[in-house]
């Protein structure tokens, strides 16, 4: 991490593993992905915890651990045994939450707000792939084509749809 009265603060390393951090909270836990050889996983870092390996290194694992929020919880996507994609939702006390999909074999989680709604991208029955909200009231909800990458607390989502940007309500 970067804090501009000290510069860089060296996190330390997983031995024998390379690390990518891809989002940050203001309490200064970080999501990310983790990889060697064989595979990747997702990660938290917890300052004063360390690092917190989720996943069971999929070789084609991407997207890992994309957002955290306020709270701590994790978006992202992971990698079933199966070698289908799973959006997924990650807390300490809860462990990692498989959020499914609208219907097809995979889905992908890109974003996270401090309320624990995740948005991304999933594949509907007929294998087309539509931006979802996942709330825990609702489930998976079915936005429309595309895929949605960031979301606020106010529950809007930002995302594309036939090649355009657009704001999903």
């Amino acid at each position: 991490t970067y804090h501009p009265s000290v510069g860089f603060i060296d996190l330390g390393t997983i031995p024998g593993y390379g690390t990518e951090g891809l989002g940050i909270n203001d309490r200064g836990e970080i999501s990310g992905v983790v990889t060697r050889t064989g595979g990747q996983a997702s990660f938290v870092y917890a300052p004063g915890t360390g690092f917190t390996i989720l996943g069971d290194f999929g070789g084609q694992e991407v997207n890992a651990g994309t957002q955290i929020s306020a709270s701590g919880v994790v978006a992202g996507t992971i990698e079933s045994a199966d070698g289908r994609f799973q959006a997924y939702r990650y807390s300490a006390s809860s462990g990692v939450q498989h959020l499914g999909t609208l219907g097809g074999d995979n889905s992908r989680g890109y974003a996270i707000n401090d309320i624990g709604w995740v948005v991304g991208t999933s594949q509907t029955g007929d294998g087309t792939w539509h931006a979802f909200l996942y709330r825990d009231d609702m489930g998976m909800v079915d936005l429309g084509p595309g895929y949605a990458s960031g979301i606020n607390n106010l529950g809007l989502a930002a995302g594309i749809s036939d090649g355009q940007p657009v704001l999903f309500r």
